[in-house]
């Protein structure tokens, strides 16, 4: 998957976030609407996220910390948020191509999933969106995760800029 498999998702969909669980409640949420896309991570009392604007063909990137009220804004490197975006929302699908997926129920989000397991790691890639939504490894516990939501259409919010 690439960056205007993300880019269409949000199109289609009109808007579109979901957010995956991490260790010690470590949140990551992934999203876009209309030109803006973000990846953010929340710690709880503090937020860091990127969002990047995409327009005419170009993408104009910066970096956020926001702790409380207090928002600081920095300009990175342009691409760099649908970098973030495609390596997390395809993660490890790549190694999956040769594989068989099986289709289940999933939790009452999204009717069916697949779901890859292949010795120490497996993940799980929703079939409606073809994200991936949950990801274990028995080695690096760390690593793991599962998807806590996804929003869709105007109920969509980007994070702050100002």
């Amino acid at each position: 998957m690439n960056e205007e498999s993300f880019m269409n998702l949000i199109k289609e969909n009109k808007g579109f976030e979901f957010t995956i669980g991490f260790k010690d409640d470590v949140d990551h949420s992934i999203g876009g609407i209309n030109n803006k896309y973000w990846y953010l991570i929340d710690y709880g009392k503090k937020q860091e996220y990127y969002i990047g604007t995409y327009e005419n063909g170009s993408w104009t990137d910066k970096f956020y910390i926001k702790k409380g009220s207090k928002l600081e804004s920095k300009t990175v490197e342009n691409g760099i948020t649908i970098k973030k975006i495609v390596e997390r929302a395809y993660f490890y699908q790549e190694k999956t191509t040769n594989k068989k997926p099986i289709e289940v129920d999933y939790h009452g989000y999204i009717s069916n999933h697949y779901t890859f397991g292949f010795g120490e790691k497996a993940v799980k890639v929703l079939k409606d969106y073809g994200i991936t939504v949950d990801f274990n490894d028995i080695n690096d516990n760390d690593s793991a995760y599962h998807l806590r939501d996804i929003i869709t259409g105007s109920n969509v919010e980007k994070p702050s800029e100002n």
